[in-house]
């Protein structure tokens, strides 16, 4: 069996990775705990941080291997320079929704590269956020989201979350509950299931297994009862 070790400074940023196919991976960090550098069996990659955010990717000769702009209207990456294999400069534009999640990435000639779509939970969530950036107070947004999607689990959630905000608990700890109380619900659930499984499994018993056996086990002895009572007609 394949394993995989990772060295770690009392800090825990892992400096060294190993196994699971991975050779040996070295990371470097800059003072402030970011990670600026990175060698694999690739070679070695410097990453130019723009405050917290990766603003070029570079190689040991100082080659741009990558750029990132930022948008000025959202602080997100909205296009990207990539070196190909054979040293051609790639552009690419990321397409953003309201809650600035990236749905879609073209190439610099307008052809759609890659899509993404999100959960119909995430949809949710984004109207939520939505409602919240234009001014609706949070705890008025999530109730609506309780309302539209109807979910117990996820009502019961939103009330928790609520009710933290409102009386000034630790919504970390407020996690740790709900998080236990959601696994709990899991496994009742599978129990029940499991227990009514039986119950399930009784009607294509009676109406299709034991008809077949008692066709297989009385089907020669009532030929032969056939036979021998035409034999003694005659």
């Amino acid at each position: 069996m394949a394993t995989s070790s990772a060295a770690r400074p009392p800090d825990s940023r892992s400096t060294a990775v190993s196994g699971f196919g991975v050779a040996g991976n070295l990371y470097g960090y800059d003072p402030r705990g970011l990670r600026i550098r990175k060698q694999d069996s690739e070679g070695t990659k410097l990453l130019h941080l723009d405050g917290d955010h990766l603003d070029a990717c570079y190689d040991d000769s100082g080659a741009v291997r990558a750029k990132y702009l930022r948008g000025t209207v959202i602080d997100e990456v909205v296009n990207g320079y990539v070196t190909d294999d054979e040293g051609a400069l790639l552009s690419y534009t990321y397409h953003h929704d309201t809650v600035n999640s990236v749905v879609a990435l073209t190439g610099h000639a307008g052809a759609t590269e890659e899509t993404t779509r999100y959960a119909p939970f995430g949809e949710e969530l984004a109207v939520m956020l939505r409602e919240v950036s234009l001014g609706k107070l949070r705890r008025d947004a999530l109730k609506e989201l309780s309302e539209r999607t109807g979910v117990p689990d996820l009502s019961s959630f939103i009330n928790a979350v609520i009710q933290a905000e409102s009386m000034g608990t630790s919504i970390a700890a407020v996690l740790r509950v709900q998080a236990e109380q959601m696994r709990m619900k899991r496994r009742q659930r599978a129990e029940q299931q499991a227990q009514a499984a039986p119950i399930k499994m009784m009607f294509p018993l009676v109406l299709c297994i034991f008809p077949t056996l008692f066709l297989v086990i009385l089907g020669p002895a009532g030929i032969q009862i056939y036979h021998q009572l035409v034999a003694n007609g005659e």
